[in-house]
């Protein structure tokens, strides 16, 4: 799913400000990235406001252009059309809180059904609950994780999983190890994103995960640091999914520094005490604490789903993003193909 970038964005990676730094990684790892005219045409205006208040100069505001104009080579673009104000001017006259020109983002994402990149939290909130509404539906992203046959690997991609899941971490029933999950795993590249869990990796870890395995994202399941998660981004070259434990309303605080270090945050039950496992254990949180909440990425909600209850999670969540693996299970570690295809299916049809 392609990433639209708003003008806020696009700010902070060329003007140097307090998000630059995550601003521009973004930019540098995600290449399949969409700007609409309405953005770049905001961002000239945001330089040229900054040049009027005395700023910037017009030097630097050039120099800013001229590096912007040779990043933008190559880019996609989502051509706007009569359809995208007819969409912001419903947006407004049903009460969405946003100024016209970030309502007219909103449509565009909404009409294309791209992920978007803001930094703009009431932009966010916005996405977040129209798309919850499902007025302009966008399909719901699924992972199938700790797989570790054949079929039921087949049983994911044949039943159109977007994320397929090899779990390393040796005292799990769902353990893999990197060459085994390298010769597995290697019939779904192209046909799914694969993601590597690990639970602390260390440097020799990763780099035989890198080497062998060669995943699209990295899950990092214990108590990694944001500048950990860095590191096993230079040193993998994948994306990162972090996932945080949660119980009550005072877990989500840890989302606010991640999200500019994580491609996908996942909200996971945390275990209960005396589990020596972090996540996998069948566990669910109270899915209302995630109403209203909005995060500068796509995320996935985890932790006790199953073909049954999926459906009432999206409905409570509007989770962008699913991650399952016990209930899909016939018995700890043993995957059940017919609950693979029926938990997607249950999931696609919510």
């Amino acid at each position: 799913m392609a990433l639209y970038l708003d003008t806020s964005v696009l700010v902070s990676a060329f003007v140097q400000d307090a998000h630059s730094e995550w601003a521009a990684a973004l930019l540098i790892r995600r290449t399949d990235v969409v700007i609409s005219r309405w953005a770049e045409t905001e961002f000239s205006s945001a330089l040229g406001l900054r040049v009027r208040s005395g700023a910037m100069k017009d030097a630097k505001r050039d120099q800013i252009e001229d590096t912007f104009d040779d990043w933008r080579i190559g880019r996609g673009e989502c051509r706007m059309d009569d359809q995208d104000f007819s969409r912001c001017r419903l947006l407004l006259r049903e009460g969405v809180r946003l100024r016209t020109p970030d309502a007219l983002h909103l449509a565009v994402v909404l009409r294309h059904g791209y992920d978007m990149a803001t930094l703009d939290k009431d932009l966010a909130a916005a996405g977040h609950s129209e798309k919850r509404r499902s007025r302009f539906p966008m399909t719901t992203q699924i992972k199938i994780c700790g797989l570790t046959t054949p079929d039921t690997l087949d049983a994911a991609l044949d039943g159109g999983a977007d994320f397929v899941g090899a779990v390393v971490f040796p005292r799990s029933p769902r353990h893999v190890a990197p060459e085994a999950a390298a010769a597995l795993f290697e019939r779904a590249r192209g046909r799914a994103k694969i993601v590597a869990v690990t639970v602390d990796p260390d440097e020799a870890l990763l780099e035989e995960i890198a080497r062998t395995l060669r995943p699209d994202f990295i899950q990092l399941h214990g108590v990694e640091t944001p500048a950990r998660a860095e590191r096993v981004r230079a040193l993998t070259g994948a994306g990162v999914i972090k996932a945080l434990p949660i119980r009550q309303a005072d877990d989500f605080a840890a989302a606010d520094e991640w999200d500019y270090h994580a491609d996908h945050l996942m909200f996971d039950a945390k275990p209960p005490e005396g589990s020596t496992l972090p996540g996998g254990v069948g566990c669910s949180f109270d899915w209302t604490l995630l109403a209203d909440r909005a995060f500068r990425h796509p995320w996935f909600l985890a932790g006790g789903l199953n073909p049954d209850n999926v459906a009432e999670a999206l409905r409570i969540t509007g989770a962008p993003m699913l991650d399952v693996s016990s209930g899909v299970e016939s018995a700890p570690g043993v995957k059940d193909a017919s609950r693979i295809a029926a938990f997607i299916r249950n999931a696609r049809r919510s």
